[in-house]
């Protein structure tokens, strides 16, 4: 595969997300990952398999990110080996009515993150093997 067919391959996933999550449809959120995956989310709930990723956005969808918006745009894509693709993503999402128990927004009603993915190559497809995804915290260091 060609540099921009792989790019754009790996772009259709992070559409699709986008897609899913705009939808509300867990089921389609999770079935870019691979079964095995390993998510965790920006409270830092580690969950595995794409059964587990599908269930935490299942109830994400239907309570406290109910009609919110996800934007994703790439920072960086790496290559580490034939394969394999580490990605790392801005995140806003908004429209945010009630942000669950230990989520401070970076601003009402927005939530920013860094959403990092290890993704692999299945034949032509890309599935999302591991992810990471941290709160940006509004506040400076001092």
């Amino acid at each position: 595969m060609q540099a921009q067919t792989i790019l754009d391959a790996i772009q259709r996933v992070f559409d699709h997300q986008m897609d899913a999550w705009a939808r509300g449809d867990a089921h389609a959120f999770a079935a870019d990952f691979a079964p095995d995956a390993v998510f965790v989310t920006v409270r830092g709930d580690f969950v595995q398999g794409r059964p587990g990723i599908q269930a935490n956005h299942a109830f994400i969808f239907s309570g406290p990110y109910r009609g919110s918006k996800l934007k994703e745009s790439v920072d960086v894509i790496r290559f580490p080996a034939p394969g394999v693709a580490v990605a790392h993503l801005s995140v806003e999402l908004s429209n945010v009515a009630a942000f669950p128990p230990g989520i401070t927004p970076s601003e009402p009603g927005l939530l920013r993150t860094r959403f990092l993915l290890v993704l692999t190559q299945q034949n032509d497809t890309w599935q999302i093997s591991s992810a990471q995804n941290t709160i940006v915290v509004s506040q400076p260091l001092r």
